[in-house]
């Protein structure tokens, strides 16, 4: 099989249709390629995931003001307060408190964004994409140097919104972390060091976030990214967060001891 990515698929406002042929292809490039698709697609499966983000996007805007960086993210979650978070979230969850692990992951998700705190890698893709036929399905392949990922889901007129979620966050679940792999970063050990010892909580993960100091910009974006998600507060959307609002959602085993 030709080694290539291809994400196609359109629901509503969602829509893709690119088509990357990668022979030749650097593992560096495919990391940006992988990137920019996560880019691209995550906010519709928060969008699709039965939250009401732009209530999540008020109070985290409200947090930040007129500073950015990792230090103003340090701050805010050394100040909030756990039962402030938790009403702000189920705001945003119009009062399913199921749905808190999704709204979780998009407060951290936006907090770093909004303050410019990379946890993704950063690159420019010198491999345009050629335009994919969409056939009725969102689905994603992936083939590069023994890596093959098939994932799909077929749009119906009895298709719900989070079975949509959870098909975008699958694939962007399995892009995210094949886009640090093919970057090269991926150090476990640094991570298990960072929170030994810390269990889950906005102070821990805020002290966590002050024991990082990577020079290298990839690895840096790595150790926050693996930081927050090992200390329950994943940045990026992936299957697991719908689980317990949508039990039908059947997610990949996570990789390594998750902090409870």
């Amino acid at each position: 099989m030709e080694e290539e990515i291809i994400l196609t698929g359109k629901y509503k406002e969602f829509e893709c249709d690119e088509h990357y042929l990668l022979k030749g292809a650097s593992e560096e490039e495919v990391s940006f390629i992988l990137s920019n698709l996560s880019k691209k697609i995550e906010h519709f499966s928060y969008e699709y995931s039965g939250i009401e983000i732009s209530k999540i996007e008020k109070y985290v805007i409200g947090l930040i003001g007129n500073t950015n960086g990792i230090s103003t993210v340090i701050n805010i979650l050394s100040k909030i307060k756990p039962g402030e978070l938790k009403d702000n979230l189920l705001l945003g969850c119009k009062g399913n408190k199921e749905l808190i692990p999704v709204a979780e992951s998009y407060f951290i998700h936006l907090l770093l964004t909004k303050c410019k705190v990379d946890f993704k890698i950063s690159g420019t893709c010198k491999t345009k994409p050629i335009k994919e036929k969409q056939d009725g399905r969102i689905a994603f392949v992936g083939n590069y140097k023994g890596w093959m990922s098939i994932k799909k889901l077929k749009i119906e007129n009895t298709t719900k919104e989070y079975e949509v979620s959870g098909i975008i966050s699958s694939i962007n679940h399995t892009i995210v972390n094949k886009m640090f792999e093919f970057a090269g970063v991926e150090d476990e050990p640094s991570v298990e060091k960072i929170i030994k010892g810390k269990r889950k909580g906005l102070v821990a993960l805020a002290e966590a976030l002050k024991e990082i100091n990577e020079k290298d910009a990839k690895k840096q974006a790595y150790l926050v990214c693996k930081v927050c998600e090992k200390l329950g507060y994943t940045p990026y959307s992936t299957p697991h967060m719908l689980v317990k609002a949508h039990p039908d959602i059947k997610p990949p085993k996570p990789k390594g001891r998750m902090k409870k």
